[in-house]
């Protein structure tokens, strides 16, 4: 992970050896039709309950989001449509208001970012973290899953 997203997280609360309870989120996004994996439980216990604020590279203000209250959980309209093209089942862990964007971890352990009807696919959740908390509004979007 780089030092802008350590040093965002770091200032949200979040520490090496953190870790957070996700048991009752992980269960209320279930109970809305989501299937958890082993990964997305990992990433919740890692980075769960945070608000990173940042700005965008045309300086507006943003924040990445993982800290979601389980009586008011985001929709995640376009979730079928991203789950198709990824041609795996992903699970919804985090959200960014501008751009705005939504970060989903796989069954196989990659990050997915959603950002304006484009999906960016990374190795990683972190790198996938990287790239919401660097606010670049020039790239890489438009790289299509089946590009990567």
């Amino acid at each position: 992970m780089n030092s802008l997203s350590l040093s965002l997280l770091r200032r949200s609360g979040w520490f090496e050896t953190y870790r957070y309870d996700a048991a009752s989120l992980i269960v209320a996004l279930e109970n809305k039709g989501f299937t958890c994996n082993p990964y997305a439980r990992q990433f919740w216990e890692r980075y769960g309950g945070l608000r990173c604020h940042f700005q965008a590279s045309d300086g507006v203000s943003s924040h990445f989001c993982t800290d979601w209250s389980v009586t008011d959980l985001p929709e995640f309209w376009h979730y079928d449509w991203i789950q198709g093209h990824v041609g795996e089942t992903i699970f919804p862990c985090g959200d960014a208001s501008y751009p705005p964007q939504e970060l989903f971890v796989t069954e196989s352990g990659k990050g997915v970012v959603y950002v304006v009807d484009y999906i960016n696919r990374y190795p990683n959740p972190d790198q996938a973290i990287d790239f919401v908390l660097s606010g670049n509004l020039n790239g890489p979007f438009g790289v299509d899953f089946a590009d990567v």
